[in-house]
């Protein structure tokens, strides 16, 4: 049994250890230029070790997607995961562990800095939203007939999306006790009912 938790523990750390070359190699080079031999290389291992765990890259990227996707699951219900109701107006900046999920993985979360890292990446995320959105959560406020709920429901998720990405490019500038602070008013915002124009519109 010992034996077994050993070889386990050395599986998980090569696993780790292939994807994190991955990850820094997408910092250099663009997704679909990356092959199996620059892994391998930057990671120190020969191609055996590779495919002893993997098929090809896509089963590296498949099973790394799927670790980050989890975590962010487990990040966005951790304000609700123990309760039957979500009190937005008593929603508190430490129950919030979404922001601290990203940044704790900011060294592949940095590379949308400039562009989409991982091909569908995004969409995956922005479908994961809308998702959980759907799935866990229920509006209890009265509903506006004439609000789309998926529509709805799209809008939060782009806008959850918009906020990361934001803090992303910004380098991660903003504590994460802010950032969770803003998604708290932003949230219990109450949009107005009319605009003044600031300035003349040519």
């Amino acid at each position: 049994m010992q034996e077994l938790k050993k070889a386990d523990r050395r599986i998980r750390r090569t696993k780790r250890t292939l994807m994190k070359s991955f990850i820094q190699l997408m910092e250099v080079k663009a997704y679909h230029s990356i092959t199996v031999k620059d892994i391998v290389e930057h990671a120190d291992y020969n191609r055996a070790t590779f495919y002893r765990h993997f098929q090809y890259k896509e089963a590296l990227v498949e099973e790394l997607e799927t670790e980050l996707f989890d975590g962010l699951v487990t990040a966005f219900r951790a304000p609700y995961l123990n309760k039957d109701q979500l009190n937005m107006i008593q929603l508190t900046v430490s129950e919030i562990h979404l922001f601290d999920y990203i940044l704790e993985n900011a060294h592949f979360y940095k590379l949308w800095n400039h562009s989409e890292a991982i091909p569908g990446f995004e969409n995956r995320f922005i479908h994961t939203m809308i998702q959980l959105f759907n799935e866990d959560l229920k509006l209890l406020t009265p509903q506006d007939d004439h609000i789309n709920y998926h529509l709805f429901t799209t809008f939060r998720a782009y806008g959850i999306w918009g906020l990361i990405l934001d803090w992303i490019k910004d380098d991660f500038t903003a504590s994460t006790t802010y950032m969770s602070r803003q998604l708290i008013h932003i949230l219990n915002y109450k949009p107005p009912k009319m605009y003044v124009r600031k300035t003349s519109i040519h």
